[in-house]
């Protein structure tokens, strides 16, 4: 017989139709901006090595994205006077919760996506907060990007090549993380 459980934590996780569809997206862009910096690196070898250690970027730069992207929401909430009330990093079982003053944080082991909830504190806001809310993420991840973009152009030559990689792999994942999430998909 099978046993009904009610308790999300110890029932078997079923990702949703959503949290399904959401790997698309990112995978799509990270694989994208890797294969052109691979065909970018130069030849055969240093191509394949370049693809290898792309992929083994990948789980945490995209954990990054999302991170950096959510705390955007979260800052743009307390810039315009919303109570920020929870952040979510990954989808799937949750991996970890805990507060950091009001805010309750959920750690999440899929690196897919990501939630910020931020409530008004006035029933009637103005749209313009809404979209500074909004629109958070996009100038976080645009932020980060420009940063890696700045450091690479002006500082490209002072630091190491394996670090220029890491910080060539991040701006690209910021900046698809930037764009993907203009993409209207409701």
């Amino acid at each position: 017989p099978r046993q009904r459980c009610y308790c999300m934590g110890c029932s078997a996780y079923r990702p949703t139709r959503g949290e399904k569809g959401s790997y698309i997206l990112p995978v799509a862009l990270l694989a994208a901006a890797t294969l052109v910096m691979t065909a970018i690196a130069g030849s055969g070898a240093a191509r394949l090595g370049y693809l290898l250690r792309s992929l083994g970027f990948l789980f945490p730069t995209v954990f990054l994205a999302i991170l950096v992207h959510e705390v955007g929401h979260i800052l743009a909430a307390a810039a315009v006077g919303r109570r920020a009330t929870s952040l979510v990093i990954g989808s799937g079982r949750l991996v970890w919760a805990g507060y950091l003053g009001g805010l309750r944080i959920e750690l999440r082991p899929f690196p897919a996506s990501g939630r910020a909830s931020a409530h008004p504190r006035a029933a009637a806001e103005a749209r313009w907060r809404q979209a500074v809310f909004i629109l958070g993420g996009v100038t976080a991840n645009a932020a980060v990007a420009v940063g890696c973009w700045c450091l690479l152009h002006f500082f490209g030559d002072e630091i190491g090549r394996s670090v220029r990689e890491v910080v060539r792999i991040i701006l690209w994942t910021q900046a698809g993380c930037a764009v993907g999430n203009l993409i209207p998909f409701n």
